[in-house]
Protein backbone atom coordinates (compact mmCIF):
# COMPACT_ATOMS: atom_id res chain seq x y z
CA UNK A 1 0.00 0.00 0.00
CA UNK A 2 2.77 2.36 0.57
CA UNK A 3 4.67 1.97 -2.48
CA UNK A 4 0.85 2.81 -4.28
CA UNK A 5 0.36 5.96 -2.16
CA UNK A 6 3.84 7.10 -2.84
CA UNK A 7 3.46 6.34 -6.75
CA UNK A 8 -0.04 8.21 -6.66
CA UNK A 9 1.08 11.12 -4.67
CA UNK A 10 4.13 11.62 -6.74
CA UNK A 11 3.36 11.04 -10.23
CA UNK A 12 3.22 14.83 -11.14
CA UNK A 13 0.37 13.99 -13.67
CA UNK A 14 1.56 10.66 -15.60
CA UNK A 15 -0.78 9.35 -16.67
CA UNK A 16 0.73 6.15 -17.14
CA UNK A 17 1.26 5.99 -13.44
CA UNK A 18 -2.09 7.64 -12.75
CA UNK A 19 -3.59 5.10 -14.83
CA UNK A 20 -1.23 1.78 -12.69
CA UNK A 21 -1.85 3.52 -9.62
CA UNK A 22 -5.85 3.24 -10.01
CA UNK A 23 -6.07 0.04 -11.93
CA UNK A 24 -4.21 -1.54 -8.55
CA UNK A 25 -6.35 0.30 -5.97
CA UNK A 26 -9.60 -0.92 -8.07
CA UNK A 27 -7.67 -4.80 -7.97
CA UNK A 28 -7.04 -4.01 -4.18
CA UNK A 29 -10.71 -2.75 -2.96
CA UNK A 30 -12.22 -5.60 -5.45
CA UNK A 31 -10.03 -8.72 -3.98
CA UNK A 32 -8.93 -7.74 -0.60
CA UNK A 33 -10.64 -7.47 2.63
CA UNK A 34 -9.51 -4.62 3.79
CA UNK A 35 -10.68 -2.54 6.41
CA UNK A 36 -12.73 0.46 5.46
CA UNK A 37 -11.02 2.74 7.85
CA UNK A 38 -7.91 2.08 6.40
CA UNK A 39 -8.98 3.26 2.83
CA UNK A 40 -10.83 6.32 4.24
CA UNK A 41 -7.59 7.22 5.98
CA UNK A 42 -4.76 6.48 2.56
CA UNK A 43 -3.72 9.57 0.45
CA UNK A 44 -4.92 7.64 -2.10
CA UNK A 45 -8.76 8.26 -1.17
CA UNK A 46 -8.92 11.39 -1.04
CA UNK A 47 -6.20 11.21 -5.02
CA UNK A 48 -8.94 9.56 -6.44
CA UNK A 49 -11.96 12.38 -5.94
CA UNK A 50 -9.14 14.99 -6.72
CA UNK A 51 -8.94 13.39 -10.00
CA UNK A 52 -12.60 13.40 -10.58
CA UNK A 53 -13.12 16.90 -9.38
CA UNK A 54 -10.47 18.73 -11.33
CA UNK A 55 -10.88 21.16 -14.04
CA UNK A 56 -11.26 19.36 -17.31
CA UNK A 57 -10.70 15.40 -16.14
CA UNK A 58 -14.05 14.34 -18.15
CA UNK A 59 -12.77 16.07 -21.65
CA UNK A 60 -9.03 14.87 -21.08
CA UNK A 61 -8.74 11.17 -21.46
CA UNK A 62 -5.00 10.81 -20.27
CA UNK A 63 -6.40 12.73 -16.63
CA UNK A 64 -7.29 9.48 -15.37
CA UNK A 65 -10.77 10.00 -14.93
CA UNK A 66 -12.24 6.55 -16.22
CA UNK A 67 -9.80 4.98 -14.04
CA UNK A 68 -11.15 6.99 -10.88
CA UNK A 69 -14.47 6.81 -11.48
CA UNK A 70 -14.10 3.16 -11.79
CA UNK A 71 -12.47 2.94 -8.37
CA UNK A 72 -14.86 4.91 -6.54
CA UNK A 73 -17.93 2.70 -8.15
CA UNK A 74 -15.70 -0.47 -6.95
CA UNK A 75 -15.78 1.31 -3.47
CA UNK A 76 -19.28 1.45 -3.32
CA UNK A 77 -19.67 -2.22 -4.37
CA UNK A 78 -17.70 -3.54 -2.10
CA UNK A 79 -18.62 -1.39 1.23
CA UNK A 80 -21.94 -0.93 0.77
CA UNK A 81 -23.79 1.57 3.42
CA UNK A 82 -25.67 -1.01 5.29
CA UNK A 83 -22.48 -3.26 5.92
CA UNK A 84 -21.27 -3.35 9.33
CA UNK A 85 -18.19 -1.22 10.15
CA UNK A 86 -18.17 1.58 6.60
CA UNK A 87 -20.25 4.12 8.09
CA UNK A 88 -17.19 6.31 8.31
CA UNK A 89 -16.09 5.87 4.97
CA UNK A 90 -19.30 6.10 3.51
CA UNK A 91 -19.93 9.45 5.50
CA UNK A 92 -16.71 10.46 3.35
CA UNK A 93 -17.94 9.37 0.18
CA UNK A 94 -21.61 10.74 0.03
CA UNK A 95 -20.78 14.54 0.32
CA UNK A 96 -17.48 14.11 -2.18
CA UNK A 97 -19.85 12.19 -4.52
CA UNK A 98 -22.05 14.56 -3.83
CA UNK A 99 -19.91 17.45 -5.21
CA UNK A 100 -18.82 15.69 -8.48
CA UNK A 101 -22.57 15.81 -9.44
CA UNK A 102 -22.09 19.72 -10.23
CA UNK A 103 -18.61 19.15 -12.11
CA UNK A 104 -17.38 16.19 -14.25
CA UNK A 105 -20.54 13.68 -13.79
CA UNK A 106 -22.65 16.24 -14.77
CA UNK A 107 -21.33 16.77 -17.67
CA UNK A 108 -20.88 12.94 -18.40
CA UNK A 109 -24.79 12.55 -17.74
CA UNK A 110 -25.33 14.95 -20.58
CA UNK A 111 -23.14 13.93 -22.95
CA UNK A 112 -24.50 10.47 -22.67
CA UNK A 113 -21.77 8.62 -21.09
CA UNK A 114 -22.26 5.59 -19.22
CA UNK A 115 -18.77 4.95 -18.21
CA UNK A 116 -18.09 8.66 -16.59
CA UNK A 117 -21.34 8.66 -14.89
Amino acid sequence: VRSTTSAGGNNSGDPETTGAVLRCLQSWIRVVDMDPELLRRSPLFGWTFDILAREGSYSDPESGFEGAVDVVVELLRSYPSHARGTEGLVRDVIPRVMALGRGPLERAAADGDEDGT
